[in-house]
């Protein structure tokens, strides 16, 4: 069959140097069973004419860098977090972008705290969690960022629950042989209760007053 066809002049010039010394007829012949080869035409066409491993091994590199980097950030940070946060996270999926964005008032319904156990002037919202993360990256370095830092959480709280889950519980000691069995720890006294005025952790870059 002999037919006549119009090709762009940009797209010949690019045959002719790709086309390994096959003449117009030859080209034609062979797009023409590349085309009609199915799901092999679309491989093909879809993969690229070079080797990747080297630049893929060099962007695996700095894509570990990139991970480590937010692990071992997000690890200084959550060292300073209430346990409590980190329960509040995990309720979460530690799905950051549930993190406010703006400070919530004590008067809005969604509004929660947590406090340090050793330091009861101080309180965390999840707000203060937040900017805690931004500071060292999340919300402006991607994605896998953001996945080291999720890691991290995870990994802190997992650590943290399974060692308090796995400490043996204190014996309690009887009066007396007979008494073993029986014996029933000393009840600690109530602490008076005392209403206590919390205050927030200043900002970097603020005064204390």
């Amino acid at each position: 069959m002999k037919f006549t066809i119009y090709v762009p002049d940009d797209l010949w010039n690019r045959v002719r140097e790709h086309g390994e010394g096959r003449n117009p007829s030859q080209v034609v012949q062979h797009a023409l069973r590349l085309m009609t080869a199915g799901p092999t035409f679309r491989s093909v066409a879809k993969t690229p004419p070079f080797d990747l491993s080297e630049i893929a091994a060099k962007k695996a590199a700095e894509a570990q860098s990139m991970y480590e980097d937010a692990y071992s950030q997000c690890l200084d940070v959550v060292e300073f977090w209430p346990f409590e946060a980190l329960d509040w996270l995990a309720q979460r999926d530690f799905e950051l972008s549930t993190l406010p964005t703006e400070d919530l008032g004590r008067d809005d319904p969604e509004y929660v705290e947590f406090m340090l156990p050793d330091d009861l002037e101080h309180v965390y919202a999840p707000f203060d969690l937040g900017h805690d993360l931004r500071e060292i990256g999340w919300g402006f370095r991607g994605e896998l960022f953001e996945l080291g830092l999720r890691q991290a959480l995870r990994d802190v709280w997992q650590a943290a629950l399974s060692a308090a889950l796995s400490d043996p519980r204190p014996e309690v000691e009887a009066d007396d042989e007979d008494d073993r069995g029986s014996a029933q720890p000393t009840p600690r006294a109530k602490a008076p209760n005392k209403r206590l005025e919390v205050v927030k952790p200043p900002r970097d870059g603020q005064a204390d007053n």
